[in-house]
């Protein structure tokens, strides 16, 4: 399901221009833990200038802050769309970031300094989003954009052996925790273990009671009497595993005193969903979408939303951000309305029967303006992710086998009013995604979903009628032969090709056997056209547009015989009553 509807532009701006009224009040108007004496100095004795008096000395803090929540914000003037994180052809990667003491400091920490990043490049695909965001009515989604703290996590302050040297519960509107640091100096380790938190990464089989669930993550400081001067990123961007940053609304960047950390869950349970009929034993089909806008907050604001003091059924079991970070939303018992109309072979039930994967994407679903704004390609990360993820789901169900398809492939539109044939047509809005950017050929690879063999032969698939004439390219139009009236094929009677060729038939068959919409005529139509535009979105991107392109040369007619001869499963083996009766032995004569 594309959700470029789900986004208004104006939220959209708002998000792009930085913080508004309500991020400022928030922290502005923060109140820290208190601090205890003991943890923000320690009273000594030490000598006056003179020598003859002593006096009470204050030594610098022994302790830190450390601040968890569920966000990570833009910076300021800051716009969405440039991307920072791996591109699949390498001109852009993105590095673990690591904040140092300022050399202005001259190597001697003070209190509240704020360490510089070395590379300061902000990171996207990240934010929760604001208050009121997305369907405007009820809650208008605040259920995801109230940017909350993570209340109950425990942090630890950990030496290079593992030994807990302080802790302390998070707590408060910001998730703050004090640790204790002393005098310490040298580089050590602060674990974050969130409450109710999650054993695994987001997958199937996961689920919850619980609405958040958090992985427990680390984060490697340097500290220096006490101070911290060295900060590194806790993420893993080429697994896809980023679940935890440095910064966030509290604070942009560590300071020498407070460490601001942000997180996302695994599992964020969605109020909206609705028992699988059947439970489990009905999936079999794995839907991959894009959401049309660039920003994790936004999708999960529109799913979030009420309606009419209803949660909307709108949304998918997983959501996978730019980063590579994958969030559950649904148990796989359960569904979200992600492909609305739907069909593939002769399912027809398509919500009961999908899983859906929403991809973080500014592709858009007009095909009006589909490239002008679908230029952006999905991320490293998140290629790393799908995989992973559909290994996971074919293993787990593997009734869905090779049917890990694009809303692009099984979004059909109504009937138009023909009898007993539900759903066969393919509408226009909001169903091409996950578009012509998504590299098909990837799980293919992977051995993951359709993938084609080596099947056609030009000189007998379709009746050998691309060998026959060269450069045939079948459009609208063309028919296959009627009566007395001869086949047409690349706009042109064919009298020469025999009457029962019907290469058009041919083609259809394999089209609909593949699992696409399409009635057996003989004539290429309009749903022809249509079918084979979805087949090529699918398999042959290259040189499409966002304009519907369904002829047929060799290219296409071979990728399409590749992809469904591997799909039809084999003839079966002879057996002893469908093998040919043995020659009999011949009897010698006998004799006289």
């Amino acid at each position: 399901m594309s959700a470029e509807d789900d986004v208004e532009d104006e939220a959209d701006q708002g998000l792009e221009d930085g913080e508004d009224e309500a991020d400022a009040a928030e922290e502005t108007g923060h109140e820290a833990t208190p601090v205890t004496p003991e943890e923000a100095g320690e009273a000594r004795v030490a000598p006056s200038v003179d020598g003859d008096t002593t006096v009470n000395v204050l030594t610098p803090p022994t302790s830190i802050l450390v601040t968890v929540r569920r966000d990570f914000p833009l910076r300021r003037g800051e716009r969405l769309g440039e991307w920072r994180w791996s591109s699949a052809d390498g001109s852009e990667s993105q590095a673990p970031q690591q904040w140092q003491l300022p050399s202005s400091a001259g190597g001697t920490p003070t209190p509240e300094l704020e360490l510089e990043a070395d590379d300061d490049r902000p990171m996207l695909g990240w934010g929760i989003g604001r208050p009121a965001l997305g369907n405007p009515g009820d809650d208008g989604g605040q259920l995801t954009t109230d940017r909350a703290e993570v209340i109950g996590a425990e942090v630890r302050l950990l030496d290079e052996s593992g030994a807990v040297l302080s802790s302390g519960a998070c707590s408060g509107r910001n998730g703050e925790c004090r640790l204790v640091t002393g005098r310490r100096s040298g580089v050590f380790t602060v674990e974050v273990v969130p409450e109710h938190a999650a054993t695994t990464t987001a997958g199937p089989g996961m689920s919850s009671e619980h609405e958040l669930l958090y992985r427990a993550f680390t984060v490697s400081v340097g500290l220096q009497d006490g101070l911290l001067v060295s900060v590194d990123d806790p993420y893993d961007p080429p697994r896809g595993q980023t679940r935890a940053r440095v910064g966030n609304r509290h604070a942009w960047a560590p300071t020498t005193s407070h460490l601001p950390l942000s997180v996302k869950p695994e599992w964020w349970k969605d109020p909206g969903s609705a028992a699988r009929r059947g439970g489990t034993a009905t999936l079999g089909i794995l839907v991959l979408h894009c959401t049309g806008g660039p920003r994790l907050g936004n999708a999960l604001n529109r799913f979030f939303s009420r309606r009419g003091g209803s949660y909307t059924s709108a949304g998918a079991n997983y959501i996978l951000d730019v980063d590579g970070h994958l969030i559950k939303l649904t148990a796989d018992d359960r569904t979200k309305v992600h492909a609305g109309i739907g069909r593939w072979g002769s399912e027809h039930d398509m919500i009961n029967a999908s899983l859906g994967v929403e991809i973080i994407n500014p592709n858009t679903g007009d095909p009006d303006d589909y490239m002008a704004r679908a230029q952006t390609p999905y991320t490293e990360e998140q290629y790393a992710t799908v995989l992973r993820l559909a290994r996971e789901i074919v293993a787990a169900y593997p009734g869905i086998g090779p049917r890990i398809l694009g809303h692009c492939d099984v979004a059909t539109g109504n009937a138009q009013g023909q009898s007993g044939v539900p759903a066969d047509t393919y509408g226009n809005k909001r169903n091409w995604d996950p578009g012509l950017h998504f590299e098909w050929e990837r799980l293919a690879a992977a051995g993951l979903g359709m993938v084609p063999g080596e099947h056609f032969d030009p000189a007998t698939s379709y009746a050998g009628v691309f060998a026959a004439i060269p450069g045939l390219r079948l459009r609208d139009g063309d028919r296959d032969a009627h009566g007395r009236a001869p086949a047409s094929y690349g706009g042109e009677a064919r009298p020469q090709l025999p009457a029962d060729a019907d290469v058009i038939e041919q083609l259809q068959t394999d089209i609909r056997d593949i699992g696409y919409q399409l009635r057996i005529t003989g004539r290429f139509d309009d749903r022809t056209i249509a079918a084979v535009d979805r087949f090529r979105r699918h398999f042959v991107r290259s040189g499409m547009t966002g304009a519907m392109q369904g002829d047929v040369d060799q290219t296409i007619a071979a990728k399409i015989k590749d992809v469904v001869d591997t799909l039809r499963p084999p003839p079966p083996a002879p057996t002893a009553a469908t093998e040919a009766p043995a020659e009999p032995t011949p009897v010698p004569p006998s004799t006289p």
